[in-house]
């Protein structure tokens, strides 16, 4: 699979208007944006975060999960935060002070390849349901770049939609107006990791987000 249009700017444009939207629409993108929150407990858990660490997380979406992080754990250093939605960014920067984390979190714009920081900066690399936006070139070149930021013996962690347990679920993911949707197991995601240089590659269970779930989540960490 790869890519035939540019899935990292279409996914960035289906978030743009998704968040952006007035009434019913808007709604529904900004509440299942907000949902990031669902996953800091899991975060903290497989990420092994310490204090110590520096942080970033790709394709940030709303920042949630970071705001949530920031309330578990109090960090040395700001977390850095790669998003490329203009709106996503917009709900971002909000939720952040409102939370008071404005001097805690840097926000960049940007896609989740290139990223914009040097070699063996990060102890701990996440992404959170960004994946299934990519092709199969995009993911390999995100996962590149994942291990060139991390410092030797750095984690690197994300989860993402693998199965579609729902058929109206299945039949808004077989047609999608915009982003892409490219489910992965965790053997698939598995197989990009090592191509990426990764080791100690293992499964985890993504948590259940506490009512019916229309899909089945696979999440993976390894180390550099």
């Amino acid at each position: 699979m790869t890519t035939t249009v540019d899935d990292k700017q279409t996914s960035k444009e289906f978030f743009n208007e998704w968040m952006g939207a007035k009434g019913p629409k808007g709604w529904v993108g900004r509440y299942i944006s907000n949902t990031g929150r669902w996953y800091t407990d899991m975060l903290i858990r497989e990420g092994h975060i310490k204090p110590e660490d520096k942080i970033i997380d790709v394709g940030c979406g709303s920042a949630t999960t970071i705001v949530n992080l920031l309330k578990s754990v109090s960090l040395d250093e700001p977390i850095q935060a790669v998003e490329p939605s203009e709106e996503q960014l917009k709900l971002a920067k909000k939720n952040i002070g409102e939370a008071g984390f404005s001097d805690k979190i840097v926000l960049k714009q940007g896609f989740a390849s290139p990223l914009d920081f040097k070699d063996n900066t990060f102890d701990l690399v996440y992404a959170s349901f960004i994946i299934k936006h990519f092709a199969d070139d995009s993911v390999a070149d995100f996962f590149e770049e994942a291990h060139r930021v991390l410092k030797p013996g750095g984690r690197f962690l994300c989860w993402e939609f693998a199965t579609v347990t729902s058929k109206i679920f299945k039949k808004l993911a077989s047609n999608p107006k915009k982003a892409m949707q490219n489910f992965r197991s965790f053997e698939q995601i598995g197989k990009f990791l090592v191509a990426a240089g990764f080791k100690d590659i293992e499964e985890f269970k993504v948590q259940n987000r506490g009512f019916w779930d229309p899909v089945v989540d696979a999440g993976a960490r390894a180390t550099k």
